[in-house]
C-alpha cells in the first residue's frame, strides 16, 4: 500500500499534522514506525541516545531530512521533560530501551536502569505535561514465556523468565498504574519476534541466516533446533502501532 493510499485511510489520516515523539527512532521497529508516521504526515521528533551511524537504518529509510533528532538519555528526567515541552508533543511511541536479551542477561542493572527507570521518567514527564501526552509502550511476547516450552501462551498470566522480560512487564505495570491513578492515556503492544529490512542484529535467526547464505556458510542453528517462535514482519508491526 502506497503513502497516498495510507493517507486516505481513517486510522492513518488522523495522524496528519500530529506532533509525535518516537523514542528509539534509530532502532529497528522505532525506525519503521518513524518512517510510517512521516509518510502519513505527522510532525516527528526522534529521541536517541547518540547520533545514528552512517550505516544505521535511520539513514537507510531516508529519515535524515524528515525527522528532527533530540539526543539524550531516558534516565535523564529533565531531558525528557524539555523534549516533550519544547515540541508540544501529543503522542509518544516508546520504543527505546535495552532490547538485546543476551546483553540484558549479562547486565541486568543497566537494563533495569534504561528499561524501567527510563519508562517511569517518561510516564512522569507525560503526566506533568499540559495536556497529558498519550503513550504507546512497545512491550514483548517475552512476558509470556512458558517455563517448559519457552513458547508464548497469551491465555495465561505473564511469566517472566529473564531480566529483559521482567523489565518489559514492569514497564507495562507502570503504564497501567499511571493510567488508573492519573488518567494518563496509555496502551501497550506485545510483539513477537520481528523481521524485515534493516535488521542488522545478526545474532537473530533471519538476518543471521541471510548473512551466512550470502557468505556461502551454513546457517547457525542455536540450541537443538526444536524451539518454536512466532515471527512478525516489521512493517506490519509499525502499521499496528
Amino acid at each position: 500500500m502506497g503513502t497516498e493510499e495510507l493517507n486516505n485511510l481513517p486510522p492513518f489520516s488522523w495522524w496528519r499534522g500530529r506532533r509525535v515523539i518516537v523514542t528509539g527512532c534509530t532502532g529497528f521497529l522505532g525506525g519503521w514506525v518513524t518512517k510510517l508516521l512521516c509518510d502519513v504526515g505527522a510532525h516527528v521528533v526522534g529521541i536517541a541516545r547518540r547520533p545514528p551511524t552512517a550505516t544505521c537504518l535511520f539513514h537507510g529509510l531516508g529519515l535524515s531530512n524528515r525527522v528532527r533528532l533530540s539526543y539524550g538519555s531516558l534516565e535523564d528526567y529533565s531531558f525528557l521533560e524539555r523534549s516533550i515541552s519544547d515540541n508540544a508533543a501529543e503522542v509518544i511511541f516508546h520504543a527505546a530501551g535495552q532490547s538485546d536479551v543476551g546483553l540484558a542477561q549479562k547486565n541486568p542493572r543497566a537494563t533495569f536502569e534504561i528499561n524501567i527507570r527510563g519508562t517511569w521518567n517518561l510516564l512522569e514527564a507525560c503526566r506533568c505535561a499540559a495536556p497529558p501526552v498519550r503513550v504507546l509502550f512497545i512491550s514483548s511476547e517475552a512476558v509470556y514465556r512458558n517455563r517448559h516450552t519457552h513458547q508464548p501462551e497469551e491465555n495465561r498470566p505473564p511469566q517472566v523468565l529473564s531480566p529483559y522480560a521482567a523489565s518489559k512487564l514492569c514497564g507495562e505495570i507502570l503504564g497501567r498504574t499511571y493510567f488508573h491513578a492519573y488518567g494518563l492515556p496509555f496502551d501497550t503492544v506485545r510483539y513477537s519476534n520481528l523481521y524485515g529490512g534493516g535488521d542488522s542484529n545478526f545474532s537473530r535467526l533471519i538476518p543471521g541466516t541471510i548473512r551466512s547464505v550470502l557468505r556461502g556458510q551454513p546457517p547457525i542453528i542455536r540450541g537443538n533446533g526444536t524451539p518454536l517462535r512466532d515471527y512478525l514482519y516489521v512493517e506490519d508491526a509499525a502499521r499496528a502501532c
